[in-house]
């Protein structure tokens, strides 16, 4: 792209902002502008001062009004001809020039009736046949005066055979273009009348599978253009009417065509004066950047449509964002989750929104992946066509396996432990199996011959695989187990191409074991193409595809998605049942995966029930099974947290102590982790004698049993300490700990990026909450005083940084992700920054609103936000939510409860009820934990507002979000 045609486009979309404001709020907005470039503003303000010259920008479409926002009006049927799209932010405007002259009222064969719209190439008429050879109707659009007519004439003539191959009936075509009499360009396009996209799905397509197939129906149309070798260029909702029958149609398809540069225009002359032609939220970062634009430009914005109809809501920035917003989302960041899009959606209405679906939630899992697929930023990663997308989304219609699913794991999930770490441990169980001979033991309905056959081929694999684990052959270094399976995981599609049946088995096996390793990215793929050969070889319902996909559904478990997990085996548990029995090891693994979704999506009743249920099961499969029992207690643990039982979670893991000692391998792990579980129930419940000592026994049995410098016992590490010294108040001694874990970090460079980024995370709660315990010197407590101290320079530096590398790290897991924003925004309220809270807030995720704890402490920061923000009546439903959820625990004496009591009585005072603070801050001192030791700052608090109660107002009437040094995260 030219740099003068850079800088007219870049002028142009500034002209249409400005343009869609009123006088006022345009001085304002030129000042800005002004500040950032100087020129820039002054060419836009010179254009400006000859508005009266420039084109109108097209009609607004506007619904009538109605009672409820909920139920908006019907929008107007649009014409095909009618410039729809919004100028503001979203539409690329095309060049300020002259407007057109009154045109003739015939031109060639038709005559004009009357002028149905007005956009930025121009003005559009309806017409109709005046030569008498037929009757019928259309469209004209009349193209600027300014335009070279000769330059267009020439390329009518050359285009108008091609754009005469169009004949679908999803494209309106394109029916004539020539020079009028009086030298202005017009095209001659089929009349159509009907609903917008998105309006006629709000009122006439409430489910998904309705809105796939009419979007199929457009792509349908789509991909015949591209066998003419036409690309649209400008596919967006406003595009595609609906007809009365439901039969989708198509607009200006090719007109971009006619009017883009062609190679070797030296100056750009029609892209120039038209504009180019696309709108910014549905364009592909190809056409931004003003590269080679192709098919894959459109099966972009196809991908954008898509989501728009699954979610209600843009993938990228919010319809209205600033223009250098929503280009900078284009370009660099990754499209929401479309779960968020939908709560975004539920919470804001959108008139030019299609909506959310009333069955939503299933868009989640094949859907998303094959959203994803189609935003990639690069035309590379996309579908090569739009008839692959198509093809996904008919085997979605038709519950098969589509080509991509889960491809965007690469970008957005990398090594979570499983419930604290568990997959470690059966991790190593799998490298010990894999020692063994990388087998697995053979279901009873395979065939004995055909077990046989795959064995001695598995063996012969597992030979040729050891047999290469030489340093030569890796670079002079021993190669590790896990880099011997990643090499083979690359081959395995070639090596076995002609052996399906040990393909898949051995798809199985590495499945299996790269996801007890918690490689996510590297068992997705895998899973996927096990499933799906699977179900190529032996059909849906067979029990190789059941296998496969339990395989799948205990991979999404483990990796935290249990929506996904849950929707893809709950419907197959009677299958599973009939197909390998009551009593089978299927059953039992299903029984333990559905329990362990049902906890996290906090179906608690379900889980119960399920739980007892595989817990019956397993002693009927292993009766007296120490390993069943274990994991069997280690999940109703998980159970009983959530349930707000946290006394009896502990006792769970305590009816393993028998097994604690054992030298037992194949359990060595599994007690390690439940172990590690014990201590932090106990740190939980604010239990400290002896904890330091356990701890370090811990450490030392871990390094014994998995080696020195293991990640288990830098995980515990990590997560146990820093937690000690915090929940006891004790911040220096935590700021202390948490560097050290940092310096031992950088040196070993092992360590994953998401590791680091907690470590540095808590590292400035530490260093916050010691600078405020701490602050100026003064005796006084800091939460005591009136004025707020200004978070140092040094801190918000490092806090934006991790910020940055928070939005830019794709490989975090939803629930890391939530964790390191909550870790930030807390930082950001404790000197009272709502506006930097709010902005590390938008990470976090919806998964974090469902762990009990991650609940709790996402409303204690939602709350102090609110406060911050003078909302105090939001404020106080919060924490009223937070009080009750902690209140209706079998144990709440906990830091947790005290801390949440003080937060409400401080906002009940600055609303002037001095009684109910009263009462909240006497419940909370029956609340505070005997264990901990005496001064601890939330102490101090209690003392604080005891004085301001007493007073009848805090020492400053302006709220303030966090109390500095004093609250504790739960």
């Amino acid at each position: 792209m030219s740099a003068d045609r850079a800088q007219w486009q870049r002028l142009s979309a500034l002209l249409n902002e400005a343009l869609d404001l009123s006088a006022g709020a345009r001085q304002a907005w030129l000042t800005r502008l002004h500040q950032e470039d100087a020129e820039l503003a002054r060419q836009v303000a010179d254009l400006l001062a000859n508005e009266a010259t420039l084109p109108s920008v097209g009609p607004r479409v506007t619904a009538a009004p109605t009672t409820s926002p909920r139920e908006p009006a019907p929008r107007p049927a649009a014409a095909v001809s009618v410039d729809r799209e919004p100028a503001t932010h979203e539409a690329t405007p095309t060049t300020p020039v002259p407007a057109p002259q009154t045109p003739a009222q015939r031109l060639g064969a038709w005559s004009l009736l009357s002028r149905i719209g007005q956009g930025g190439m121009g003005e559009v008429w309806l017409a109709e046949r005046a030569d008498g050879l037929y009757q019928a109707r259309a469209a004209i659009k009349l193209l600027r005066s300014d335009l070279d007519a000769r330059q267009l004439g020439a390329r009518f003539a050359r285009e108008r055979a091609v754009l005469g191959r169009l004949n679908h009936p999803g494209i309106a075509r394109l029916l004539d273009a020539g020079i009028g009499a009086q030298g202005q360009a017009y095209l001659v396009l089929e009349h159509v009348e009907g609903r917008a996209l998105n309006d006629h799905v709000l009122h006439q397509c409430p489910r998904l599978t309705e809105r796939v197939q009419l979007l199929i129906r457009v792509a349908e149309a789509v991909d015949h253009a591209h066998a003419q070798l036409i690309v649209h260029r400008d596919l967006k909702p406003t595009n595609v009417l609906v007809q009365a029958d439901g039969q989708p149609k198509l607009l200006d398809f090719g007109i971009a065509a006619l009017l883009e540069d062609e190679p070797g225009d030296a100056n750009h002359d029609l892209t120039r004066q038209a504009g180019l032609s696309l709108t910014l939220n549905y364009a592909a970062p190809e056409q931004l950047l003003g590269d080679l634009i192709d098919t894959r430009a459109d099966v972009f914005a196809l991908g954008v449509m898509l989501f728009e109809l699954l979610s209600g809501s843009l993938p990228f920035a919010p319809r209205g964002s600033k223009r250098t917003a929503t280009e900078r989302a284009l370009l660099h960041d990754e499209p929401l989750r479309l779960a968020v899009a939908a709560e975004h959606t539920g919470a804001h209405y959108d008139p030019a929104s299609p909506g959310l679906p009333a069955d939503a939630q299933l868009a989640q899992g094949d859907l998303e992946a094959i959203v994803a697929k189609a935003l990639r930023k690069k035309p590379a990663d996309r579908y090569g066509s739009v008839r692959e997308l198509i093809n996904d989304l008919q085997r979605w219609l038709e519950h098969r396996p589509v080509s991509v699913r889960r491809e965007d794991w690469r970008h957005r999930t990398r090594l979570l432990l499983r419930r604290n770490a568990l997959a470690v441990g059966a991790g190593s169980l799998v490298l010990l199996s894999l020692g063994a001979g990388l087998g697995v033991a053979t279901w009873q309905w395979q065939r004995a011959d055909a077990a046989a056959r795959q064995s001695d081929q598995v063996t012969r694999y597992l030979t040729d695989l050891l047999a290469t684990a030489t340093p030569e052959a890796h670079g002079g270094q021993w190669p590790t187990v896990l880099q011997l399976l990643m090499e083979s995981r690359d081959e395995l599609p070639q090596k076995f191409a002609n052996d399906p049946d040990t393909r898949l088995r051995l798809l199985e096996v590495l499945s299996n074991t790269f996801g007890a390793l918690n490689h996510f990215d590297a068992a997705f793929p895998l899973a996927e193409q096990w499933t799906q050969l699977a179900l190529e070889r032996h059909g849906a319902g067979s029990p190789q595809a059941l296998q496969a996909q339990l395989g799948q559904a205990w991979l999404w478990q483990i990796s935290g998605h249990h929506v996904e997990s849950m929707a893809l085996l709950e419907p197959l548990r009677g299958a599973i049942v009939k197909t390998f029995g009551e009593i089978s090891e299927p059953h039992s693994l299903t029984l333990q995966v559905l329990a362990a979704n049902a906890m996290h999506l906090g179906r608690l009743d379900d889980a119960e029930r399920i739980l007892t249920q595989s817990g019956a099961l397993q002693q009927r499969l292993h009766p007296g099974g120490a390993l069943e029992r274990a994991d069997y207690l280690n999940n109703l643990r998980v159970l009983r947290n959530e349930q707000g039982r946290p006394r009896e979670a502990l006792a769970a893991l305590e009816a393993t102590r028998d097994l604690w000692d054992t030298r037992d391998p194949k359990l060595a792990m599994q007690m390690l982790v439940i172990r590690q579980n014990h201590l932090t129930d106990l740190l939980r419940l604010n239990q400290f004698e002896g904890a330091l000592q356990t701890h370090r026994k811990l450490i030392d049995d871990m390094n014994r049993v998995l080696g020195p410098g293991n990640d288990l016992s830098f995980l515990e590490h990590r997560g146990f300490i820093p937690e000690y010294f915090l929940a006891r108040g004790q911040y220096g001694e935590a700021q202390r700990e948490v560097q050290s874990l940092i310096d031992t970090a950088a040196r070993d460079k092992t360590w994953p990026e998401s590791a680091q980024l907690r470590l540095l995370s808590m590292a400035l709660i530490a260093q916050t909450r010691h600078q405020l315990q701490t602050a100026g010197g003064s005796n006084k407590p800091p939460q005591a005083r009136s004025e707020v101290p200004a978070m140092p320079g040094r801190t918000r530096q490092e806090l934006m940084q991790l910020l940055d590398r928070l939005r830019q790290n794709s490989s975090l897991t939803q629930r890391q992700r939530s964790g390191i924003a909550l870790d930030l925004a807390e930082v950001a309220l404790a000197f009272d920054e709502a506006a930097l809270a709010e902005l590390c807030m938008q990470s976090i995720d919806a998964s974090n609103r469902r762990e009990a704890h991650g609940r709790s402490r996402l409303l204690m920061v939602e709350a102090q936000l609110a406060r911050g923000q003078g909302d105090l009546a939001r404020s106080r439903s919060l924490q009223d939510k937070r009080v009750a959820a902690l209140e209706a625990s079998t144990d709440p004496a906990t830091a947790f409860s005290w801390s949440a009591h003080l937060d409400l009585a401080y906002t009940q005072l600055l609303q002037g009820e001095t009684q109910a603070a009263q009462a909240s801050l006497d419940r909370a001192l029956t609340r505070r934990p005997a264990t901990l030791p005496s001064g601890h700052p939330l102490d101090s608090l209690g003392a604080s507002l005891q004085a301001w109660i007493q007073a009848g107002k805090p020492p400053s009437a302006r709220p303030r979000a966090s109390l500095g040094a004093a609250f504790i995260s739960s």
